[in-house]
């Protein structure tokens, strides 16, 4: 995170050829971090002395041989975790290195799409067939750093829709 004497207006500007679509997606989230979800990896922008340079870090995923991993977009929990919105499903990583994997049964046919995460907590994440709700795991209830919890996005979803938009859950 930028420290006191860091301004946004200071911040060097990026290079336009690395930051479009095609080659990935910024987020900022409100500790002043840059993410970059680009070459099939997720990096941190690092500032020193004026200089960015990008710290690449691994998300220690399952492979999954059936489509390439990308990330498509990121946005931050109420709880401050940073959630990333992928073509094999959704990772949600705390400052500390938890992590949690939600993956779809077939990347092929369930692609992940719109994103909210909304004031009780609950994650809404849109999909090819509809919308998933999920209320996540709290930090507290995940094992240590390094180690990653993986969950079926379809199994712990509280509600799923297919259009009709029954079922979901009410306040």
């Amino acid at each position: 995170p930028p420290d006191s004497e860091t301004h946004i207006a200071d911040r060097p500007t990026l290079n336009a050829e690395f930051v479009n679509s095609e080659r990935g997606v910024l987020y900022e989230d409100h500790d002043g971090n840059l993410w970059c979800g680009a070459n099939n990896s997720l990096f941190r922008l690092e500032e020193k002395d004026k200089k960015v340079s990008f710290q690449r870090l691994d998300l220690k995923l399952p492979s999954n041989p059936v489509v390439a991993f990308a990330i498509s977009g990121m946005f931050e929990g109420r709880d401050r975790s940073l959630w990333m919105v992928t073509t094999w499903g959704l990772v949600q990583r705390w400052p500390d290195g938890k992590e949690v994997f939600y993956a779809v049964d077939n990347p092929r046919t369930e692609a992940l799409t719109g994103n909210l995460s909304a004031s009780d907590g609950r994650i809404w994440i849109g999909s090819a067939s509809g919308v998933y709700v999920i209320k996540p795991e709290s930090h507290d209830e995940l094992p240590a750093p390094g180690v990653l919890t993986v969950r079926d996005l379809q199994k712990v979803a509280e509600a799923r829709t297919t259009g009709d938009y029954q079922g979901l859950p009410e306040k």
